[in-house]
């Protein structure tokens, strides 16, 4: 996933989900066509669940030093 160009974030994580992908679509039906397609294409991948951003009001990663 994080070789596409449509992938800004992947993270490993604990608790109810395996993996988190942040990408960035320009619209729900490409969100769709990845889902069925290149997503549901990958091994292991059991089920997903989509979050979608109305608005986005900070944003900075990292860890400040």
């Amino acid at each position: 996933m994080g070789q596409r160009v449509e992938v800004h974030y992947v993270s490993v994580t604990t608790g109810g989900y395996d993996v988190f992908v942040w990408l960035g679509l320009e619209s729900s039906e490409r969100l769709g066509e990845l889902l069925h397609t290149s997503i549901a294409a990958i091994d292991g991948v059991q089920r997903t669940e989509s979050f979608v951003n109305l608005g986005i009001k900070k944003r900075t990663y990292g860890v400040p030093v």
